[in-house]
């Protein structure tokens, strides 16, 4: 027994999901803009570089997630 969706519903579903992508795609990119700076002012302030390490393998991730998202676009 699933639920029958009609095409309106269905459309407005997928709205809603393409919106959440979009979000989150910006969430993304403003990330990735504040690592370039938290790594930056870590480099000047002379922070371990265990933690340096950690915000660039993070900045590595979201890049390769938004090339990966812009090729499918």
């Amino acid at each position: 027994m699933g639920i029958e969706l009609n095409c309106r519903c269905k459309f407005n579903i997928i709205l809603i999901l393409i919106e959440r992508v979009n979000m989150d795609l910006k969430a993304l990119k403003s990330r990735h803009q504040e690592l370039e700076g938290i790594i930056q002012t870590s480099y000047q302030n002379y922070v371990p570089d265990l933690r340096v390490r950690r915000y660039k393998k993070e900045k590595l991730r979201i890049k390769q997630l938004l090339e990966k998202e812009e090729k499918a676009a």
